[in-house]
């Protein structure tokens, strides 16, 4: 993603001299990564749980790589990692009230599940 930014950048200046007046015509984004701890045993609860949440509010969803939910100003991702026992919330936006909005909503799923979910295993 940053490689491609770079060459789109490079290939819209004819001068290093440019670059801040190309960035400045660029939209702002405000993004957030949050990682919650999560017993990798419960993963799978917690993320059935986050898709049937979220198939509640009518954004449009990819199941591909976690549960990547699109809004017309952002967009919010929640994945297990594959290498912690953690979910990850990844959100951007256009404003930062927006993004704390979208990774708030995304956090109080993975919360309410683990809170559903851990006292099951016990």
């Amino acid at each position: 993603e940053s490689f491609l930014s770079a060459l789109l950048l490079l290939s819209n200046i004819a001068d290093v001299t440019e670059i801040r007046g190309f960035s400045s015509h660029l939209p702002q984004f405000h993004s957030d990564k949050r990682k919650i701890p999560c017993p990798a045993e419960i993963h799978q609860q917690v993320m059935q749980y986050c898709r049937e949440k979220s198939s509640q509010i009518g954004a449009k969803a990819n199941h591909s790589d976690g549960i990547r939910l699109d809004f017309p100003e952002g967009w919010l991702l929640i994945r297990p990692s594959g290498t912690e026992p953690v979910i990850r919330i990844i959100a951007e936006a256009s404003s930062e009230s927006r993004m704390k909005e979208i990774s708030g909503q995304g956090q109080a799923w993975v919360s309410e599940a683990l809170v559903k979910y851990s006292g099951a295993r016990k």
